[in-house]
């Protein structure tokens, strides 16, 4: 194999599409036939479970995402489908983990914050206005920061 072969190929198995295309084939093997996997809690299940609430105005205004959803929520953990879709978006379409940054997240959804305040490579500050469980206490639309203080703000 020449050169320019390996570094292609180190390439594609290091890529973020390779990781998650290996996951989804490997989940079944590690997982004892389980098809689903929770990236918040790392637990594989048979399935996850309905969430989201039958109110008729949900329906009425046909809202996206709204009312009774099936496979919402993770029966372990209680992480919803919009914290696993944002996880996953992180994970594998950025490159948030690959270096040091400052991560400011406004109004901190549960399990994400729990899974990225782990993160060594993060620098992360929570923040929100009416929460006593946040970082800092702030209105979002008079933050105290100087400009560029943050490489990535949620």
């Amino acid at each position: 194999m020449n050169k320019t072969s390996l570094q292609g190929f180190t390439n594609l198995l290091f890529s973020n599409t390779f990781k998650f295309r290996a996951m989804r084939f490997l989940s079944p093997l590690i997982s004892g036939g389980k098809n689903y996997h929770c990236i918040a809690c790392h637990s594989f299940l048979d399935g996850f479970v309905e969430a989201g609430h039958a109110h008729d105005s949900l329906k009425k205004h046909e809202v996206i995402g709204g009312g009774i959803r099936k496979n919402a929520r993770c029966p372990e953990c209680n992480s919803v489908d919009r914290e696993r879709l944002v996880l996953l978006y992180l994970v594998y379409e950025t490159k948030l983990f690959q270096n040091r940054h400052y991560v400011l997240h406004v109004a901190p959804e549960l399990y994400i914050r729990k899974f990225l305040s782990l993160r060594k490579s993060l620098d992360y500050l929570t923040c929100d206005l009416m929460r006593r469980d946040v970082d800092d206490q702030q209105d979002l639309t008079q933050l105290s920061y100087q400009d560029e203080s943050f490489d990535a703000i949620m």
